[in-house]
Order: structure tokens, then C-alpha cells, then sequence
């Protein structure tokens, strides 16, 4: 009977642990692209911004949750506009070489009208 109470224990344990980590990464995304061999994640921040996080091999590389132009937490007026920036900022990553995370890195606004991408 002991062996009955500690299998079920471990099962359901297991269980929990599993439906933990599907909420964290599936309600955290608001939708998600794979673009040159990178994942990029469109997250919500503050309810009515976006931001993202990008992924190579697993690995986060770059987390982008405020404005890159005002340093607002607000983030990014829409999801089109954070995976517009995503997507540029994967084509710099090519010409960096260095794995660290990058986060919340600040751009100038004429990525902003490069990418037309309003900046405010």
C-alpha cells in the first residue's frame, strides 16, 4: 500500500510540474516565428504593449520587454511591430558574434524609420 501512495505521489508531482511549464512558455506568448535559424517570442507587457525574446539553440540571446526607442515599459505599439524589430535585430546578431543575453537594448530612432516603426 505504501508503494501504491508513493507511486501516485510521484505521478501526480510529475503531472504538475509539466502543466506548470506548458502555462509559463504558452500563455506568457502571444505568438512566436522561426526567422534564420533564431525563435522569436512576441510577449504581451503592461496589457497593451509588446515586446519579444529571441532564441538560438535554446538559448535566450535577446530579451526586449520596453521600448527600444523611449526606454518606455510600455513596449511595442503591436505584435507587427516587435516582430519587425526582432527580425532586424536577428540580421545584427549575425554580424555579432558574442552569445551574451542582450537585454532591453536601446536603438535610435532612425531603426525606428528604417523599419517604419513609430518610436513614440
Amino acid at each position: 500500500m505504501r508503494k501504491l501512495y508513493i507511486f501516485i505521489f510521484l505521478f501526480l508531482f510529475s503531472l504538475a510540474g509539466t502543466k506548470a511549464q506548458q502555462r509559463a512558455t504558452n500563455s506568457y506568448t502571444i505568438g512566436e516565428m522561426n526567422f534564420e535559424g533564431y525563435l522569436i517570442r512576441v510577449v504581451p507587457i503592461n496589457s497593451n504593449g509588446y515586446g519579444y525574446n529571441i532564441y538560438f539553440k535554446d538559448k535566450m540571446v535577446v530579451q526586449q520587454l520596453n521600448n527600444p526607442f523611449t526606454s518606455s515599459p510600455l513596449g511595442l505599439k503591436n505584435k507587427e511591430e516587435a516582430y519587425k524589430l526582432a527580425k532586424w535585430q536577428v540580421q545584427q546578431l549575425h554580424q555579432r558574434r558574442s552569445s551574451a543575453l542582450t537585454k532591453n537594448q536601446r536603438f535610435s530612432r532612425n531603426v525606428a524609420k528604417q523599419l517604419s516603426i513609430s518610436s513614440n
